[in-house]
């Protein structure tokens, strides 16, 4: 699997040659917290404004934004955006 790169400067804007904003992308790895354990997620960021988007997942399901789903389902949704 192809890693994602991590933007870990958190620039407003970085225009690339085609004068758009690269979304801003960074990782936190599952990890304890007192009883509860925090999943690992992707936190995907709009290189222009204040949006975002969390990406939640396990081995089995993958939570987007707060929708559920299990990979398979993901995978047959978004591979049509990637081809």
């Amino acid at each position: 699997m192809k890693t994602i790169p991590l933007q870990r400067k958190m620039a407003v804007s970085r225009p690339k040659p085609e004068y758009i904003s690269a979304i801003r992308v960074s990782h936190r790895a599952e990890r304890k917290r007192g009883q509860v354990g925090l999943s690992p997620r992707y936190l995907l960021r709009c290189g222009c404004c204040d949006r975002s988007l969390e990406i939640y997942y396990d081995p089995d399901e993958i939570e987007i934004n707060g929708v559920n789903g299990s990979v398979e389902n993901w995978r047959e949704i978004l591979l049509h955006f990637l081809v």
